[in-house]
């Protein structure tokens, strides 16, 4: 129904706008372009809003790379130290591997793959692990912003917020303590 009042109105100012245009070219009197530009420039003006406030589009692809623990949410030793010891990678082929940096350096690498339970914008998925573990959330929450996106787990120390640094997927040093 919408469609059927909405489309004749568009192709009615089209026109109208294409008349008073024609108009100016013949006369070169600018007085024909006034209303031109006060019929369009709130369509405009919408449209660039409405792109420049838009959230990021998420799909499958943009999952993949590496993600660390964001400092910035909380800053201070805590968020310091949580980011130096977690981190995790999602790869193209949809497997997840969680990084807990052991006392002695060396990396305890958890497992797991990513299903989606979502395919459409954004995608959205959940974390199979074989053991579950205190840090990892099955279902991260996503949270879009304008230009970039982060997930937060719900953990054992609460909220961990984390943000893709890398597109990369290439593996920390791997030494499976698991």
């Amino acid at each position: 129904m919408l469609i059927i009042i909405t489309l004749p109105l568009l192709l009615l100012v089209i026109f109208y706008s294409a008349f008073k245009i024609v108009k100016y070219l013949i006369s070169r009197n600018r007085t024909h372009l006034k209303p031109v530009f006060l019929i369009w420039i709130l369509p405009v003006c919408l449209f660039v809003y409405g792109g420049i406030n838009s959230l990021k589009s998420i799909d499958k692809s943009d999952i993949v790379g590496t993600y660390e623990v964001d400092k910035e949410f909380y800053p201070g030793s805590n968020a310091n130290w949580q980011n130096s010891l977690f981190s995790f990678v999602i790869n193209e082929k949809h497997e997840f591997f969680f990084y807990e940096k052991l006392a002695d350096g060396n990396f305890k690498v958890i497992e797991g793959k990513v299903e989606f339970y979502r395919d459409s914008n954004p995608a959205m998925f959940r974390i199979v692990v074989a053991n579950p573990h205190k840090l990892i959330d099955v279902y991260p929450a996503l949270y879009r912003q304008k230009f970039d996106f982060y997930y937060v787990f719900e953990s054992s120390f609460g909220n961990m917020f984390y943000r893709k640094v890398s597109d990369s997927t290439a593996n920390k040093q791997i030494n499976k303590d698991t």
